[in-house]
């Protein structure tokens, strides 16, 4: 089999199995295409700008961190958004220390409780999720709005992954002809590759600005009202060791006298009968030798 030929029945192969899985990719981007579409010809968001990217940021102090952090995450939750992250943390503004005896030293932290949260709302209930956590907030320290315009990059992304699937298409047509040389089909194959990489580069760039513009960024800082904690700690350097008063070493000392008495009296009691025994003994001897010394 001519070289040509057998390279040509591989390229057919190919291009009969490579289809499948292209058209299995093509039908995943379709329906995420086809939900942004979807989202943006929506009647709720008729009025909305169709490219635009906002994020916004909120900084501000509340009354109950812990609630409104809990109230915040539902309530992307609940809108069909998401939390890309959260976090909670205390943040300490300053310590010192008091002696407030010989040997206990006060170590005093003033501190404040603060939270960070990035919310992606839906776009369109941007407006609503602001209102709702600025009521969250006593005051708001600060606000910083970011709108960005990707229209042009959303052409530009579209317009690469027409050209690359339209060279691809092309190429293909090319290909299908039996008369070419083997380096011709090999040439052929490699900038099909090289086109297919880029059409997904394109098409994933498309996918990313579409997740801007359907979720907008609401980035939110928050923090309680300063508070101190006090916690006390022995100084081990002055502590010295217990020592009592005479008072106390006196009935000390009568206790542990009423202790020896007391075991002096059991031992007694316990050799009471030997006692008995032995004066009984002693007395009947001293009458025997009292009589004896008489005869």
């Amino acid at each position: 089999m001519k070289p040509t030929l057998f390279l040509g029945s591989i390229v057919s192969l190919l291009a009969a199995c490579g289809p499948s899985a292209e058209e299995k990719s093509k039908a995943e981007l379709f329906r995420a295409e086809q939900r942004f579409e979807d989202a943006m010809t929506d009647s709720v968001m008729s009025d909305a700008p169709s490219y635009l990217i906002s994020k916004h940021q909120l900084k501000g102090k509340t009354k109950d961190l812990n609630k409104a952090v809990e109230f915040l995450e539902m309530y992307a939750k609940q809108r069909k958004g998401y939390v890309e992250n959260s976090t909670t943390n205390r943040e300490i503004l300053g310590q010192s220390s008091l002696q407030i005896s010989a040997d206990t030293l006060a170590q005093i932290s003033n501190y404040r409780m603060v939270a960070e949260l990035t919310l992606r709302i839906p776009y369109f209930l941007l407006d609503s999720a602001l209102q709702q956590t600025s009521s969250l907030m006593s005051y708001v320290d600060e606000r910083t709005i970011t709108n960005h315009n990707a229209e042009i990059e959303m052409i530009d992304a579209t317009f690469q992954q027409a050209s690359h699937e339209t060279s691809i298409e092309n190429s293909q047509k090319t290909m299908s002809k039996s008369n070419l040389k083997a380096e011709t089909v090999l040439a052929q194959t490699n900038r099909n590759q090289n086109h297919m990489e880029q059409a997904n580069q394109a098409r994933v760039q498309t996918l990313k600005l579409q997740d801007k513009i359907m979720y907008s960024t609401l980035h939110i800082s928050l923090y309680e009202e300063e508070k101190t904690q006090v916690e006390k700690h022995l100084v081990l350097e002055q502590l010295k060791a217990y020592e009592p008063n005479f008072f106390l070493k006196l009935w000390a000392s009568i206790l542990e006298g009423a202790k020896g008495l007391e075991k002096m009296i059991l031992f007694l009691v316990s050799i009471w009968s030997w006692i008995l025994a032995a004066w009984v003994s002693y007395k009947a001897f001293y009458i025997w030798r009292r009589n004896f010394a008489r005869q």
